[in-house]
């Protein structure tokens, strides 16, 4: 049986992170659709040379929490600053998360554009 997308949604916001060591949840959704397609770009150009910065991407399957699925650890402002999330295929009721935990530095920026696209079967 064919898919197809029936829906996009774009999240694109700035994350603000005050506060070192604490986590901040940029992205936490629960795929409303039967299947759904995440992928995205984070853009790491205005952190600061003296920045310790944990991506945490985390998935949860059907009602359950997440998980962390990759770990990533930014020291210091990259060379390539922007990152790109690859696409997941989640199912319906699987739970998608990004998280940020600066460790070191001073107050950040990061904006962030993800696109969900929803899918269901064609008849």
């Amino acid at each position: 049986m064919p898919y197809a997308i029936i829906d996009i949604e774009k999240i694109d916001p700035t994350i603000i992170i005050t506060e070192n060591n604490k986590d901040v949840i940029a992205i936490d959704k629960v795929i409303d659709s039967e299947y759904a397609i995440i992928e995205g770009y984070i853009d790491l150009s205005l952190l600061s040379s003296e920045v310790e910065l944990e991506i945490r991407e985390e998935i949860g399957l059907p009602n359950r929490e997440p998980k962390p699925f990759i770990k990533i650890l930014i020291l210091g402002m990259p060379e390539e600053p922007i990152l790109r999330i690859h696409s997941k295929t989640l199912a319906q009721n699987m739970r998608y998360r990004i998280v940020f935990n600066q460790h070191k530095g001073f107050d950040s920026q990061i904006p962030i554009l993800f696109i969900i696209e929803k899918l269901a079967k064609v008849e």
